[in-house]
């Protein structure tokens, strides 16, 4: 691999880091350690094959159909105000066609978030990873990321994030200027901001914004470069459907050669989540790039559909049910709330996706009180009341959790056919 197929695929996954923006529903859990399984199943066709386990040679062209499965395991821990989360990951990627290689690769990460305080938390993390591409034996690719974040949350639907991270990467022998494993330490700093989730009548619209800078130093100096970018995104959810469309921008410039490189990356997708344990995805994302240097020159694009499955189990020993929830004969739930000052109460959570209007509330007697019949699937859910459709309030009288965005919801856990 030469110098310009590992600023491709740096940059590729640099920029790829800031389209995957966050903007999904509000997900409680239970307190106490839970355990979450997942497995992602997916295939398309690629030009120039570039995923996070995947390396190039920048003069052979890898266009092809490719299908990968990933598989991955975690534990997350509440301490009080503090959560703690061990997760392993990997990925087997087979390229067909022209590419005819198998890839993979293996992630063990530890994370921590911190308390709020006045809409501020704190957050660090770090990952080590080992990656290989068998079409190529000399790119396997060591790496160690440390992030650290600071989070402001003024209000329930604004928020501002700062980021900064550092990646120490090891390769092999590669056919360059040395016979030498090579290495190189890449340092980056973000700055994004969100708006969301926005309510236009049955539509959930959330807006992100993003900024970025990097600087790579290698010990073959025609690889030291730094360069930023600028992303946007909206997502656009209608129950369990969703639209996502991001657009970025990115320039980048050689410290001992005379040449810069600039681009665009342009990205869409759709998702459909029937149940909250498994999700479909159809993604295509086009990134094109200009340089002063010929080699600096391509296009790259790749169309994806992925199938997503999720379990989380509690290992908490108890299961509970919050005061003024009770099942009712033919299998729903009924959420009893007291709010006397009340013209108007919704019940929102991750079971209607958290819109407004999905699940009315009507008023009962005695006067204050207010009743809604729910259909809930087994599991953890976070819930909220909104009352006059503005002013969103947690749960009395139930176990609460923060929700990450400075909130505390309640948690209404329904236990499984046969379960206390």
């Amino acid at each position: 691999m030469n110098s310009v197929a590992r600023t491709r695929c740096c940059t590729f996954e640099l920029l790829g880091a800031l389209a995957l923006l966050s903007a999904a529903p509000v997900r409680a859990q239970e307190p106490g350690p839970r355990l979450e399984a997942t497995v992602v199943v997916g295939g398309g066709y690629v030009d120039n094959p570039f995923f996070d386990d995947t390396l190039q040679d920048a003069v052979t062209d890898l266009a092809g159909p490719v299908g990968f499965v990933a598989p991955g395991l975690g534990l997350e821990i509440d301490a009080g105000a503090h959560r703690l989360a061990l997760r392993g990951s990997g990925r087997l990627t087979r390229h067909a066609g022209a590419a005819d290689a198998l890839g993979g690769h293996g992630a063990l990460g530890l994370s921590w978030r911190g308390p709020r305080r006045a809409g501020f938390a704190g957050a660090a993390s770090v990952e080590a990873r080992l990656d290989h591409l068998d079409r190529y034996p000399e790119d396997d690719r060591q790496q160690v990321r440390a992030d650290s974040r600071l989070h402001w949350q003024p209000t329930y639907r604004t928020w501002l994030q700062a980021g900064v991270g550092g990646t120490a990467r090891t390769y092999p022998e590669r056919p360059l200027e040395t016979t030498d494993d090579q290495g190189e330490l890449q340092l980056d700093e973000t700055l994004q901001g969100g708006v969301g989730p926005l309510r236009l009548g049955p539509l959930s619209v959330d807006l992100e914004l993003g900024a970025g800078a990097w600087q790579v130093d290698a010990n073959i100096n025609r690889l030291d470069r730094r360069g930023g970018q600028a992303q946007g995104a909206v997502l656009v959810s209608l129950g369990q459907f969703g639209v996502e469309a991001s657009a970025g921008r990115w320039v980048q410039s050689f410290d001992v050669a005379d040449r810069e490189d600039d681009g665009t990356l342009l990205g869409a997708a759709l998702s459909v989540t029937p149940a909250s344990w498994w999700s479909v995805r159809a993604d295509a994302r086009r990134l094109a790039s200009d340089s002063t240097a010929a080699e600096g020159r391509f296009t790259q694009w790749q169309a994806m559909v992925s199938v997503a499955f999720s379990l989380t189990t509690s290992l908490a020993p108890a299961a509970w049910l919050p005061l003024g929830v009770e099942r009712l004969a033919d299998g729903r739930w009924r959420v009893v709330a007291e709010l006397p000052d009340a013209r108007r109460v919704d019940v929102v959570g991750d079971f209607n996706g958290w819109r407004v209007g999905a699940s009315p509330m009507r008023p009962a007697d005695p006067p204050g009180r207010w009743v809604a019949e729910l259909t809930l699937p087994p599991g953890a859910h976070g819930f909220m009341y909104v009352i006059d459709k503005t002013r969103y309030v947690t749960p009395a009288g139930v176990p609460t959790r923060e929700d990450g965005f400075g909130q505390q919801v309640g948690v209404l856990r329904v236990p499984r056919e046969g379960q206390p």
